[in-house]
């Protein structure tokens, strides 16, 4: 309580229609959308969700045979299912508002799906009515994946990592479940099939990428990729002997069934978390990231962001029929608050919104002797509203990180701020995310100051996030600027034409930490930067550069016994490319997922 008996209550919350009074930061600014679709390869998208009653969709399946029918898995809330493209949503009447850790679907109806983790049910129309599966109902093993063989109808399901196992398949007919020969500590994470009978089947696993051809899948050989963590592998339908895979949230491609490997990741500027290719037209591939999708129409040869805004997607799909047609996933995210109430407890005197574009929670505040509130938390925003004065400005990347913020009894005289206050963009031009401060009232309206930049979203009064769109650059380099109110941002951006490789994909620091060395080969007079660094990696030589170049990264010393990151894949961005980062821990393990 401050000196006049008024509370002061912090927290977080997801309501748009929050009361607000005299708000420093009056909206919301975080995704309210559980899922997005676009019919043209992302150039636009709309929301898609209306129906589903939770905000975590995990995955989603598009029927093969009836591309109108999707299913969707939504948390606590269980299976969804749309008949209509998506539009509208109804809880499924066998599986809704029950657990369900994997789907599967097969082109002929035949579907899995595992309930709370531990219990199999079937369904033999495309997922509409479900049924226990009888002799072989109880899943051997915690799996999180899954794949119906289209011609033998047998169940393959992987999961585990973390010193775990799970790879098993179910015997349609005999209702038994059998061993696969890749199970390991390393965890199954994905399965890819080919056209025939028997297709080669592929495994994702935490050792690399595995194939069996024969029928009863009793044979796994090497397909590359060993000593490597690959969360997902995709087959072009059109060219079975072509894969791609994903490594540490890089895009690797074969063209010979995995005995040779390469990256390709050129634009893929996030650590990519799925892949999906389509059916229709084995060219083109999605990818989602912590910071939207990402879309190639070349074979993986490059990638560009389509959006939906810079949002996190934890579930993709693919309309098999339609290669522009996408639906993606994001989590809806909390917004912290600071309010003041009054001692009766009858009036709301002071209430606002503070956060960014992703998560923010508020979970302690204190009042200094002027009665300045200062509210503690966990921002994962890479917009995060920040003052020139900060100790450490928005990451500019969806991360988790502890904030302090001072919001002051006495509202100032209107000055304006922008965090980051440059930024550097490639050729294929993209979106961009900004934290805008300004006291209370103090009204701002971002002015692009040459046509190849549009603001999407952010305006004053007071706090909010600032999005905009560079354009692709065709030419010459560029610069312009953004004004905002007092103040602006600069913006550059490489000329037209630059390619940009690197001599490797992949680092791996010791424990100890220290130094390694990245070669940049880029045309002459081609601009590149380095971004994307966890708090424990720091470049001390080449931390931007024109032409060809060498960057220098040293790791601190990592003290704990598990490697880093130790929750979930990581890639830095390296003149365009991504670039997978991992260190050891004390126990001399490499993280396997």
């Amino acid at each position: 309580m401050d000196s006049s008996g008024d509370a002061i209550v912090a927290g977080y919350t997801w309501s748009s229609s929050f009361p607000r009074v005299a708000a420093l930061q009056p909206i919301l600014p975080g995704n309210q959308t559980d899922l997005f679709k676009t019919t043209s390869g992302g150039a636009t998208w709309s929301a898609s969700d209306s129906g589903i009653e939770d905000r975590s969709i995990t995955a989603i399946v598009v029927d093969p045979a009836s591309d109108a029918h999707v299913l969707a898995l939504a948390g606590w809330a269980g299976l969804f299912q749309s008949t209509n493209s998506g539009t509208t949503w109804n809880a499924n009447a066998s599986l809704g508002f029950t657990p369900v850790s994997f789907l599967t679907l097969s082109p002929s109806g035949e579907a899995y799906a595992a309930v709370d983790g531990e219990i199999l049910y079937v369904s033999y129309d495309s997922g509409t009515t479900w049924y226990q599966a009888g002799q072989g109902a109880i899943l051997p093993c915690s799996a999180e994946t899954a794949l119906v063989d289209p011609t033998t109808f047998n169940l393959y399901v992987g999961g585990g990592g973390y010193g775990l196992s799970c790879a098993e398949k179910l015997i349609v007919g005999l209702g038994a479940w059998m061993p696969l020969a890749i199970e390991g500590p390393n965890g199954v994470y994905g399965f890819a099939i080919t056209p025939g009978s028997p297709g080669i089947l592929y495994a994702a696993t935490g050792n690399g990428v595995f194939q069996s051809s024969d029928a009863q899948r009793g044979t796994w050989t090497s397909a590359g990729l060993q000593g490597q963590t690959v969360s997902a592998v995709v087959v072009d339908p059109s060219q079975p002997a072509t894969l791609y895979a994903l490594v540490s949230g890089a895009v690797f491609k074969s063209t010979d069934a995995g005995n040779s490997w390469a990256p390709s990741s050129i634009g893929l500027a996030a650590s990519a978390t799925s892949l999906a290719i389509a059916a229709s037209n084995g060219s083109v591939l999605y990818a989602g990231t912590p910071t939207g999708v990402y879309i190639s129409k070349n074979s993986a040869a490059s990638w560009s962001h389509v959006g939906p805004g810079r949002n996190q997607i934890t579930a993709l799909a693919v309309d098999p029929q339609s290669a522009a047609a996408v639906y993606a996933a994001a989590p809806a995210y909390t917004s912290a608050f600071m309010s003041k109430i009054n001692p009766a407890g009858s009036k709301l005197l002071y209430s606002t919104f503070l956060g960014g574009t992703y998560s923010d929670d508020a979970y302690g505040v204190a009042l200094d002797s002027s009665g300045n509130v200062y509210v503690a938390g966990l921002t994962q925003s890479p917009d995060f509203p920040t003052t020139s004065r900060a100790l450490q400005p928005a990451t500019g990347l969806p991360r988790y990180a502890a904030f302090v913020t001072k919001i002051e009894q006495q509202t100032p005289a209107c000055s304006y701020s922008v965090s980051p206050t440059t930024l550097f963009v490639y050729p294929a031009g993209g979106p961009a995310n900004f934290s805008v401060v300004a006291p209370f009232a103090c009204k701002w309206t971002p002015a692009p100051g040459a046509p190849w930049i549009a603001v999407t979203s952010g305006a004053g009064p007071g706090v909010a996030p600032l999005a905009i769109r560079v354009a692709a650059n065709t030419g010459a380099a560029r610069t312009g600027t953004i004004a905002i109110g007092t103040t602006s941002l600069a913006i550059t951006q490489a000329a037209g034409g630059c390619t940009y490789s690197l001599s490797t994909s992949n680092l791996t620091f010791p424990q100890a930490g220290g130094p390694q060395d990245v070669n940049v080969t880029a045309g002459t007079g081609c601009q590149w930067v380095v971004t994307g660094l966890p708090l424990w990696l720091e470049v001390t030589s080449g931390a931007s550069g024109t032409g060809n170049g060498t960057v220098t990264l040293e790791a601190a010393p990592n003290l704990f016994s598990m490697a880093r990151p130790s929750i979930s894949q990581l890639t830095i961005s390296i003149a365009n490319n991504s670039v997978g980062v991992s260190q050891t821990g004390t126990s001399g393990a490499a993280l396997s997922y």
